[in-house]
């Protein structure tokens, strides 16, 4: 490694000890329209720059939580006047704010249930653009591939 990709990483390094382990100050701490979204605000720039660009008519997010980050998609959907979004988690909150643009479905992202269910409200045609973000172990992830 050269020296100066070891500075690089050690910056990135330091940026993730910074950013991950004192959640309270940064990512559960970052809002969209007054709801908490628990993603990195750089994420979710680089998500809009990505729904500009495709324009998808169907956006599914795994792992809703407090629903801020669905309410972040639906709102860059109603700004390119085209899209909406199926946010599928394992735990009901009633909290979680209302959009036309949002359906929550209720059960696991793996769940051939909830797949069968996205698909049959998706047509054939539709741009679809997914979001992982429930479970993270690698297992999860992966079946979430599969379905």
């Amino acid at each position: 490694m050269t020296t100066q990709s070891t500075e690089r990483q050690a910056v990135v390094d330091a940026f993730q000890h910074l950013y991950y382990d004192q959640p309270e100050n940064t990512w559960d701490n970052t809002y969209w329209l007054g709801v908490p979204t628990q993603k990195c605000p750089l994420d979710l720039w680089v998500y809009q720059e990505i729904i500009f660009e495709l324009r998808p008519d169907v956006i599914v997010e795994c792992g809703t939580c407090k629903g801020g980050s669905a309410l972040f998609l639906a709102s860059m959907c109603d700004m390119v006047r085209n899209g909406r979004v199926f946010s599928i988690d394992i735990e009901p909150q009633r909290s979680r704010p209302n959009h036309k643009r949002v359906r929550y479905i209720l059960g696991s992202s793996t769940d051939p249930d909830v797949a069968g269910l996205v698909r049959q409200q998706t047509r054939p045609k539709d741009r679809v653009l997914v979001f992982l973000d429930s479970d993270h172990t690698k297992e999860h992830v992966l079946n979430e591939l599969r379905a």
